[in-house]
Formats: structure tokens, C-alpha cells, sequence
């Protein structure tokens, strides 16, 4: 069946498919033309914001948490929100403190306990406080992580967040810091050919 039926959406064939979820029967994509929402029963495509919004809100990926929220990254120095169950409330945006002005998001996961964390590129990794807007960060200065270029970010059975970077792979406790890295020489030794 061809989803892409709509005139106003023709221009989506050609664009390039960057990641997909599902959400209470819906499918959700980003695409390189925006953020869609997929009515599965009806083949319906509607974007989740105006075009003209894609340079705000285009993004590099995107989650939906276990209240409905659907936060994007927006490789930029901030991300946004948006609340799939309330969506009359708007986008909300979270921006990094004002020295982090040229930061780039570039990933979101949701933790067990239900924590936003970003990684960035130069920034290590960053925790939204949702009660004040504020990040916490963990960094390479804080000897936090080998490097404050994260890539992506995953969770442990015990809760650790395992952090994959240009250097290497951090494992910290959010609570107590590093746990254990390992170096990308150490994970992929290179030789002289």
C-alpha cells in the first residue's frame, strides 16, 4: 500500500528516512522534511509542526517518554518537547545554559527512573531537570567520561549509563560518576600496516 497518497505529501518519497517509533497505534517519523505522525488505520500523514518550523524543530532524532512527551533533538543548543496526549499545549523548548551557546544535541534517551538525558558534541552529556528547565552535565573536565563528544547512551540493569564517544566508552553511576571507561585504543588496538 502506498502511504505517501496525499499531494500535499508527494515530496516525501524522495526524502530520506531517519528513524521511526510507535505510539498508541500511531507511527511517528523524522524524516529529512520533518517530524510526521502515520494514522495506521488510515494511512493519514500529518506533520507535527508547520514546514516553515523545520529549521527550529527538524532535529537529528527524537523520543517519546513513558508520560507521552515527545522531546526532539534538535542540533541545536536546546531541545523541545511537545505533549502527543495534550498537543494544544505547544512546543516547549529547553535550552543549555547561555555558555553552552554553540553546543549541538545530537541524541535523547529516557532512563528507568524517567530522566532526560542529551548527548551533545562538546558538552559530554547532559540530565534535563524537568521541575526547572535546568541541564546537569557530565563531562571529561569532571572526570565523568573520556570525552565530552557523545555519540549515544544506554542504561544498564543496574541503572548505569553505558556512553559511547569519540575516545571510547564511559560507564558512570548518574549518582556516584565514572565507574569504568574504556579507551578506543584499548577496545580497537590499532597496529602500523
Amino acid at each position: 500500500k502506498n502511504y505517501l497518497n496525499e499531494p500535499s505529501l508527494d515530496g516525501l518519497f524522495h526524502s530520506i528516512l531517519l528513524q521511526t517509533v510507535f505510539y498508541k497505534g500511531d507511527l511517528y517519523f523524522l524524516d529529512t522534511y520533518g517530524l510526521f505522525k502515520m494514522d495506521i488505520k488510515t494511512a493519514k500523514i500529518t506533520p507535527l509542526f508547520a514546514l516553515d518550523l523545520y529549521s527550529k524543530y527538524g532535529g537529528v532524532s527524537f523520543i517519546v517518554d513513558s508520560k507521552g512527551y515527545l522531546w526532539i533533538s534538535t542540533f541545536m543548543n536546546y531541545i523541545a518537547r511537545l505533549n502527543l496526549n495534550d498537543p494544544s499545549e505547544g512546543i516547549k523548548e529547553y535550552y543549555f545554559e547561555d555558555k553552552f551557546t554553540t553546543a549541538r544535541s545530537l541524541n535523547l534517551f529516557e532512563s528507568k527512573k524517567g530522566d532526560i538525558y542529551v548527548t551533545t558534541l562538546g558538552l559530554g552529556l547532559l540530565k534535563l531537570d524537568k521541575q526547572t528547565g535546568i541541564f546537569a552535565s557530565y563531562t571529561a573536565e569532571n572526570g565523568q567520561l573520556l570525552s565530552n563528544y557523545c555519540y549515544n547512551v544506554a542504561e544498564s540493569k543496574l541503572g548505569h549509563l553505558i556512553v559511547i564517544g569519540d575516545k571510547g566508552i564511559s560507564i558512570l553511576d548518574p549518582d556516584k560518576g565514572l565507574l569504568k571507561s574504556i579507551s578506543i585504543s584499548r577496545l580497537l588496538p590499532i597496529s602500523s600496516f
